[in-house]
């Protein structure tokens, strides 16, 4: 074995340099081959790297590559063994100068901690087979291999992998079976944290784009139906978006992998995206499944921004997240309608008038904090949309076109974007990409309007931190029709007026959702009805929750009842008039609820109808219909919406009902279950912490492990002070054992959950976690969680109700990761 120490100073670029985006580079990766054995049993792998390095500097003489954990036998360069240096998170190696390129072969074994993950079929195991499958970004491929793993640079990657015998291989590109292994090649250059493997005894569902091979691995224990449900549309989402980017769908062949307990929702691998097991819907789902192909469809679209174009740092995440979230919405645009995707534009801009610099500069915060890095997935959609509105159609896809064509197989910054925009427009736009991607926040913006002597007068005004340049679109509403007139919004004050023959119906601000801001439409309840007829779909979607900021009247009843009631409507109009009769809490307009809540075909109509019930008063039998949809309706999502909106008609029937459902095996769906324990977390007694402890199982743990810890730390906070610590203790011992779990997201919950329930024995299984996990965060967490139990939590520290809502709150962010969709949360 070859000395791992080398007596020399290493005067190259070291990982963490500061105040750099990412590390510079003395070598220009090419190539990467892998060749493992992968061990299920023992959740091992054993084999070689080899890499091939081009020098960027003339002489460069020191190369290192990223790993963490990684046993490194032997080094070679071009067949000749080498001395090497193995640090905490990288590999160094000195070369003597070098002008032309080296081939760097590692011989290394690892059980990594990170980047690969297995799931094993065990005794009370939710895991229904033995699996393993990777997940890189943004860091955690140099767990399981060596490499150079950051976003700036670009190679090809092949790979030779042994598996068991009756498991079959997915990577990067196109593979077959040898007899022996799995061999996978990509010709096409990407970077490393694209890098994917996933091994399992997988069934397959084919198809096809064009002439490209379209498929489905899937569990063993799952049917073509639940899978074609989801991803049965990928072919029309791969046609749909080579046509809107102008550059055909760019590789060989499209594989989704669905996993078991995958820590995100998917992740855009290149040519093979992971997904996680639980959005497998089945059929009964109806609408409700919409969720989960928008992640298929962000996934997807990812294959062009992400792999074919990658963000050069961390930094431009936005040009990754932003580009998959918004073309997730304009594939629903055209399989949903355009009320829905103006509902998703509705989302986004809520989740991102108060965010952060998205591209930081570091003149970006007072502070100079230039890495600040906020709503990339939400705000970058809302950048998108915008430029959208701002330049019109055709130059928007000509635009994006162009930056797509101009950029393919290549790293991308915020000034690509714009170059492309500039060059197609004419227009310049730092002041646009300054504004909204390099800065934060959003103004707030007044219109109110008058009309006399045949002139319309729209004043406008805004405030926030600063001023905000943008234009403003205004909608008119007359007996011919609207009309629309565009002004620019500069200074802090705007007044215009419109030539009329008569006073308008209504004046809608923005209609087309071009701005990115917090709106007061000052208008009569007359003029917000008028809205509801306009032809502009966020328009009509602004009248709808405009007139439940109205007090109630038989006028605004009807007039959102009628769209309730309309089946020709699209059901985010339905769906956003359900809410607004929920809020204004009137018997007519409850009873319309109610009636619709047993008849709509929709789950998600009646899903939205239960959780808007429980708004307000019992006006219309809602606490008889909510007890009859908890019990009977067939699906599991809808029943478990009832039974939260029951709760609040008439606690002691939902938590009886909870109670119930709790005591029973999940099955396949905990949809049901997490809502239950929801319940009992805000409801139940002590006799009811066993009913959530048994669901922290170790073995039992996924997303309603989860949801049970929740809910016990909220169920403590409701106990007499007296009962509290020994059911802290009976917490801190169910999660003791979540240290060791294979679900890096188990260990996470623990190392929180420790933090505020934790005792003595926990200080002794945190101490031992410390010693052996590779993950320097996780070293951190559970350091902090140590210290907050050695406080004894002082009285300085918040109430258990509201860490229990912070740490589910933590939760929701993880799973969600700012996902496309804020009904789907993930990242990948």
């Amino acid at each position: 074995m070859l000395v791992h120490l080398l007596p020399i100073a290493l005067s190259a670029t070291t990982p963490g340099q500061p105040d750099s985006a990412a590390p510079d580079r003395d070598w220009d990766l090419q190539h990467l081959h892998l060749d493992l054995d992968i061990n299920l049993n023992q959740e091992s792998i054993a084999g070689t790297a080899t890499l091939r390095f081009a020098p960027l500097q003339p002489g460069s003489d020191v190369l290192w590559v990223h790993q963490v954990g990684l046993n490194v036998q032997a080094v070679r360069i071009d067949g000749q063994s080498v001395e090497f240096q193995l640090g905490d998170n990288d590999l160094r190696i000195l070369t003597g100068p070098r002008t032309e390129p080296l081939e760097l072969a590692i011989d290394y074994s690892a059980k990594p901690q990170n980047g690969l993950h297995f799931r094993k079929k065990t005794k009370g195991s939710p895991d229904t087979y033995t699996e393993v499958w990777s997940q890189g970004e943004s860091t955690d491929n140099r767990y399981w291999f060596p490499s150079w793993d950051y976003p700036n640079d670009r190679f090809t990657t092949s790979g030779r992998y042994t598996v068991p015998a009756g498991n079959k291989v997915l990577s990067n590109g196109t593979g077959s079976f040898d007899g022996t292994a799995w061999n996978y090649a990509l010709e096409q250059d990407h970077v490393n944290y694209l890098v994917m493997l996933a091994v399992g005894p997988y069934k397959e569902r084919l198809d096809q784009w064009r002439d490209i091979p379209v498929r489905q691995w899937y569990p063993p224990d799952a049917t073509e139906a639940e899978v074609a449900h989801i991803s049965g549309r990928v072919p029309e989402m791969l046609e749909l978006f080579s046509q809107k980017t102008g550059f055909d769908y760019p590789y060989p062949s499209y594989t989704e992998v669905f996993v078991q307990r995958f820590l995100y929702t998917g992740m855009e691998n290149t040519t093979a995206t992971v997904e996680d097991r639980l959005i497998l819907q089945p059929p009964t789902e109806g609408d409700l499944a919409q969720g989960a192909q928008s992640v298929v469809a962000h996934e997807a679209a990812h294959q062009w921004f992400g792999d074919l174009l990658t963000c050069k740092t961390w930094h431009e995440l936005w040009l990754n997240e932003g580009f998959a979230t918004f073309f997730a919405g304009v594939w629903e645009r055209q399989a949903f309608g355009e009320a829905n995707y103006f509902e998703d534009v509705a989302g986004w801009y809520r989740r991102s008038v108060k965010a952060g610099p998205m591209a930081g500069r570091w003149w970006s915060t007072e502070k100079g904090d230039h890495r600040e890095n906020t709503a990339v997935y939400v705000r970058g959609a809302s950048v998108l949309h915008m430029l959208r509105v701002l330049v019109g159609e055709q130059a928007f896809w000509a635009a994006i076109q162009k930056y797509v064509g101009d950029n393919a197989h290549s790293l991308v910054e915020t000034d690509d974007l714009r170059d492309a925009f500039e060059s197609v427009t004419g227009q310049h736009l730092g002041w646009f990409f300054d504004q909204w991607t390099h800065l934060g926040g959003a103004p707030e913006v007044t219109v109110k309007h008058s009309f006399e002597d045949g002139r319309l007068r729209v004043d406008v005004s805004q405030k926030g931190d600063r001023l905000f340049a943008f234009p403003l679109d205004i909608e008119v509403g007359t007996a011919d029709g609207p009309l629309t007139q565009r002004e620019w919004m500069t200074e802090e004050s705007l007044n215009f007026t419109i030539p009329m023959e008569a006073a308008p119906t209504y004046v809608a601000a923005d209609p087309q959702a071009g701005v990115l801001a917090q709106w007061e439409n000052k208008q009569s309840t007359a003029e917000w009805i008028a809205q509801l007829d306009s032809p502009s779909p966020y328009a009509k979607l602004n009248a709808l929750k405009a007139l439940g900021e109205k007090p109630a009247d038989e006028a605004i009843v009807e007039a959102l009842v009628k769209v309730l009631h309309s089946e020709s409507q699209e059901k985010a109009y339905r769906e956003r008039a359900a809410k607004t009769l929920g809020k204004l809490d009137h018997a007519v307009g409850d009873a319309a609820l109610v009636a619709t809540l047993g008849r709509a075909k929709s789950p998600k109509l009646r899903s939205t109808i239960a959780r808007a019930l429980a708004n307000g008063r019992a006006l219309a039998g809602e606490t008889k219909a909510l007890k009859r949809i908890a019990d009977t309706d067939p699906t599991r999502q809808v029943r478990g919406d009832a039974l939260l909106a029951l709760t609040h008609f008439d606690r002691e029937a939902a938590l009886k009902r909870a109670r119930r459902i709790l005591k029973r095996d999940p099955g396949f769906n905990k949809d049901l279950h997490q809502r239950a324990a929801e319940v009992v977390g805000k409801n139940g007694t002590a006799t009811d912490l066993g009913l959530l402890l048994r669901h922290m199982d170790r073995q039992d743990h996924n997303k309603l492990a989860t949801s049970a810890l929740w809910a016990a730390l909220r169920l403590v906070a409701n106990l007499d002070e007296s009962k509290q610590e020994a059911a802290r203790d009976r917490i801190a011992e169910k999660l003791h054992p979540w240290l060791e779990s294979r679900h890096l997201r188990s260990r996470q919950s623990a190392l929180h959950g420790l933090g505020e329930t934790g005792n003595d024995d926990s200080i002794i299984a945190l101490q031992a976690f410390k010693a052996h996990t590779t993950l320097s965060g996780s070293r951190k967490r559970a350091q902090k969680a140590i210290d907050s139990i050695r406080k004894g939590h002082e009285d300085e520290q918040p109430e258990d109700a509201e860490i229990a809502d912070e740490l589910k709150a933590l939760n929701d962010r993880i799973e969600a990761l700012e996902k496309a969709q804020e009904e789907q949360s993930s990242r990948h």
